[in-house]
C-alpha cells in the first residue's frame, strides 16, 4: 500500500510537467512490420590486445625495519564475433597473469619473503548455424583454469608452499528449430526517425530505417575495436541519408545522438526450440608443504552429463510492448570422485516477462520465473528450488522529476534427505529527485 501511495503522489507532482513536456512517442505504435522485416546484418569483428599493470612500493620504518612489495599483471585477450542470417559465432580467450612479491626485514635482520603467482585462463566459444531457413545446429564450449601458487620463506618461521588448481569444462551440442532475432537496433532506428522528424527534417524511408538498424546493430563492435568509436559510428550513420543529415546544426546532431541514451530495454522477436546434450566437469586440487614436508595433497571432481530441451518465445504486441516466455527441462546423471555410484539429475524451469516502453520517459520491465533441480533420490537426494519475481520502473521527466523504482522477491528452498531449508528476500529500491528550483545566471 505504501508503494502505491508513493507512486500516486509521484505521478501527481509530475503530472503538470508531463503535460508541458514535449514527449517523443511512436507515430504509429502498431507498425511492428519493421521488426518482422528486419534481417541480421552480415558483419564481424576481431580484436587482440594486452592490458598491463605494475606497481612497486617500499617503506622504511623509524626502527630501521624495511618492507617492500611489487605487483605485475598482464592480460592478453582475443575476441571474435561473427553475425549474419546464416551463422552466429562468439568466441574469446583471456589469460590474466599476476605476479606479486612482498618482503620485509625486521630491525634485528630477520627476513621474510612471500611470492604469489596467479593465472585465470578462460576460453569460450558458441555458435549457431542455420542449415535451412528455420533449422539450425548449435554448440558451445567453455574452459576455465584458475591456479594459485604461494612460496613463503622466513628466517624466524616455517617455509611454506601452497598450490591450488581449479578447472572447469562445459560442452554442449544440439539442433533446433525456429529463429529469434535481437530487434533492439530497429527500435533504436525508429526512435531516431521520430527525433529526426521532430526536427522538421522529414521522415526516413522504410529501407533507410532498415539500413539504420543495421548500423545500430554493429554499435557494440565499434566500441570494442576502435578508440574513436563514436566518430566512425556516426560517420556511417550519416551515410544512410547524407542529403538530409548534411544541414544539421550542432544542437540537432546532439539531439539525434541522444537516441543511444534512451531506455528501450532489450527487444527480441520470434521463437525457437533446442534439444542438446551437455557435459559439465569440475575439478579441484590442493597441495601444501611445510619445510619440505607434504601436509596436504587432495583432489576431487564432479561431473554432470545429460540431455535437455529448452524453448523461448518473444512477441512485440506493438513498438511499445513485448511479452516473452522461456522453459527448459533436462535430465542425466551426476558423478563425484568422492562417491562410488552415480546419481540421477533432473531440472526444469520457466519464466514469463513483460516490457512496456512508453516513449523515452517511462520503461517498465517485469518478470516471474522458477527453477527446480534435484540430484539423487530417496533420503540421499538434494533438491533446489528458486522462485523470482522482479519489476523495475524508470520514470523521467526532463528538468523536473527523475525516479527509478525496483521491486524484487526471491524465495529459495533446499531439501536434503528428510530436512529442508527456506530462504526469502524482498527488496525495494527507490531513487527520487525532484527539482524545486533551477537557475543559471
Amino acid at each position: 500500500m505504501k508503494v502505491i501511495i508513493l507512486l500516486s503522489v509521484l505521478f501527481l507532482i509530475g503530472f503538470k510537467s508531463v503535460q508541458a513536456q514535449e514527449t517523443i512517442g511512436f507515430t504509429n505504435p502498431d507498425a511492428t512490420f519493421h521488426l518482422e522485416d528486419y534481417r541480421l546484418p552480415d558483419w564481424d569483428y576481431s580484436v587482440f590486445y594486452l592490458d598491463f599493470m605494475g606497481n612497486i612500493n617500499t617503506v622504511d620504518q623509524f626502527n630501521d625495519a624495511q618492507s617492500s612489495s611489487g605487483t605485475g599483471r598482464a592480460t592478453p585477450t582475443y575476441l571474435f564475433y561473427r553475425e549474419s542470417e546464416e551463422i552466429i559465432l562468439d568466441a574469446g580467450v583471456s589469460l590474466p597473469l599476476q605476479f606479486s612479491r612482498q618482503s620485509s626485514e625486521s630491525a634485528t635482520g630477520n627476513e621474510t619473503t612471500t611470492t604469489d603467482f596467479t593465472t585465470d585462463f578462460s576460453a569460450f566459444g558458441s555458435g549457431k548455424y542455420y542449415l535451412q531457413d528455420d533449422i539450425f545446429a548449435t554448440g558451445g564450449a567453455q574452459f576455465d583454469l584458475n591456479t594459485f601458487r604461494r612460496d613463503r620463506e622466513s628466517d624466524i618461521g616455517d617455509d611454506t608452499f601452497m598450490r591450488d588448481i581449479d578447472s572447469r569444462i562445459q560442452l554442449n551440442a544440439g539442433a533446433g528449430i525456429g529463429r529469434v532475432r535481437n530487434v533492439t537496433p530497429v527500435i533504436r532506428a525508429l526512435r531516431f526517425n521520430e527525433r529526426f522528424n521532430t526536427l522538421g527534417a522529414g521522415d526516413l524511408g522504410d529501407d533507410q530505417i532498415q539500413d539504420l538498424a543495421s548500423v545500430f546493430a554493429r554499435r557494440g563492435g565499434y566500441a570494442t575495436v576502435f578508440d574513436r568509436s563514436n566518430k566512425l559510428f556516426w560517420d556511417e550513420i550519416s551515410d544512410v541519408a547524407p542529403d538530409q543529415f548534411g544541414e544539421l546544426s550542432f544542437y540537432e546532431a546532439y539531439y539525434l545522438s541522444e537516441t543511444l541514451l534512451e531506455s528501450t530495454g532489450q527487444r527480441f522477436e520470434g521463437w525457437d526450440g533446442v534439444g542438446e546434450v551437455f557435459v559439465d566437469h569440475d575439478r579441484f586440487a590442493e597441495e601444501e608443504e611445510v619445510d619440505g614436508t607434504e601436509v596436504t595433497d587432495e583432489s576431487e571432481s564432479d561431473t554432470q552429463l545429460g540431455v535437455r530441451v529448452r524453448g523461448r518465445i518473444y512477441h512485440n504486441l506493438s513498438l511499445e510492448q513485448m511479452i516473452s516466455a522461456r522453459a527448459n527441462i533436462g535430465g542425466g546423471v551426476a558423478m563425484s570422485s568422492e562417491e562410488d555410484d552415480s546419481e540421477s539429475l533432473f531440472n526444469i524451469g520457466f519464466e514469463v516477462g513483460h516490457l512496456y516502453n512508453i516513449t523515452d520517459r517511462i520503461l517498465l520491465e517485469s518478470s516471474l520465473g522458477t527453477d527446480y533441480e534435484s540430484i539423487g533420490s530417496g533420503d540421499d537426494s538434494v533438491s533446489f528450488r528458486t522462485f523470482l519475481l522482479n519489476s523495475g520502473l524508470t520514470y523521467f521527466i526532463e528538468n523536473n522529476v527523475n525516479v527509478t523504482l525496483n521491486l524484487s522477491y526471491r524465495n529459495d528452498k533446499r531439501d536434503f534427505g528428510t530436512a529442508d531449508q527456506t530462504h526469502s528476500e524482498f527488496g525495494a529500491n527507490i531513487t527520487l529527485r525532484y527539482l524545486f528550483m533551477q537557475s543559471l545566471n
